[in-house]
């Protein structure tokens, strides 16, 4: 498909389905003489973001650090790329973002790549932030067997219920919360992935001497809230609020405290972009889980709301829009969830 005269092109690189889902949300949000084109790369050829790009390319194989941000700068360059949403090799990029700028491409990345590296981390994420910031569970990070029995005993003596989870992962890999109920066989059976006893626990966690850094906290029990952010500046411009109510089913709330500790957490971090955080509920109070400098994998829930963030954080990059055009999200939305098939 040849490109149209004056249309923006926007790139992304190696990258999960649910960018299929943000182009077709920006495809949708786009006004009366407003055109786009898109481009997607990826190191598999049948990879299902193909279907809705009308170029897609696949990625050279072997490039890593420095010589894939050079391919990088290489190819939207060569393709007009404007704007470029990276999910590959993101800290690096950052790192070089003037090099993007000076060419005219529009690095979609939130912040710097010190702060990306920092806030990989979850327990550096929570020094970064501290607690004049953000209400921050109780945790310890460890990395051997002894160290995390010690931490079990010190979380369990003033916290009813405790669990873990590496402190550097996505999509809530690795998370256990430890029980007492049930057995393992049971949990295996049932496909139980989240609860695991201490006996089991320490059983897998000796198998090595040394592991990587593991974060042991107390458990927050109340509602997850997710919320993703759209900022300027280090200020939030717009946000929507979701939340979890039943299987494969989110809320989009009114929840202003929620809205109001992202707030926070965008002016400390200054962040510039799409971004997304995520709390919990205990006792009344709103901790925070974790700062996802990027678009979440739950993004395209936020769309039912009638607000695309990634529409307007284009529109925002490119100049043709300012901060108060981006509209109001709708709350109170229930969104469904359903399994998709394309043909390629």
């Amino acid at each position: 498909m040849g490109k149209p005269i004056g249309a923006i092109t926007i790139w992304f690189n190696k990258s999960g389905l649910s960018n299929f889902a943000v182009i077709e949300s920006i495809k949708a949000s786009a006004q009366p003489g407003e055109e786009f084109y898109f481009i997607g790369s990826h190191n598999r050829s049948d990879f299902a973001l193909s279907a809705i790009c009308d170029k897609f390319v696949v990625e050279p194989e072997g490039l890593k650090g420095e010589d894939y941000v050079e391919w990088c700068l290489a190819f939207a360059v060569e393709n007009g790329v404007r704007v470029f949403f990276p999910d590959r090799g993101v800290e690096d990029l950052a790192m070089v973002r003037g090099k993007f700028e000076a060419a005219g491409v529009h690095l979609m990345v939130p912040t710097d790549g010190e702060t990306l590296a920092a806030i990989d981390h979850k327990g550096r994420q929570y020094e970064l932030i501290g607690k004049a910031v953000a209400d921050i569970p109780d945790y310890r990070i460890v990395t051997n067997l002894e160290q995390f029995d010690a931490a079990c005993a010190e979380l369990a003596a003033v916290h009813e219920r405790i669990c873990f989870k590496p402190a550097v992962s996505i999509f809530g890999a690795g998370f256990r919360y430890i029980t007492g109920d049930g057995s393992a066989v049971s949990r295996l059976l049932n496909g139980n992935v989240t609860a695991i006893s201490m006996a089991e626990a320490r059983f897998i966690l000796g198998q090595e001497e040394r592991f990587r850094d593991l974060m042991v906290m107390e458990y927050l029990p109340g509602p997850e809230y997710s919320v993703d952010c759209l900022a300027v500046g280090g200020e939030v411009v717009q946000a929507v609020c979701r939340v979890k109510v039943a299987d494969r089913v989110q809320e989009l709330p009114a929840r202003p405290e929620a809205l109001a500790a992202a707030a926070r957490l965008a002016r400390h971090l200054k962040m510039d972009g799409i971004f997304n955080a995520q709390f919990r509920n205990k006792d009344g109070v709103l901790y925070l889980l974790e700062v996802n400098a990027r678009m979440s994998g739950g993004l395209y829930v936020t769309f039912h709301s009638g607000l695309s963030l990634p529409y307007w954080a284009v529109r925002l990059a490119v100049g043709t829009a300012r901060p108060e055009d981006v509209p109001a999200p709708a709350t109170g939305v229930r969104v469904g969830q359903l399994h998709r098939s394309i043909t390629m």
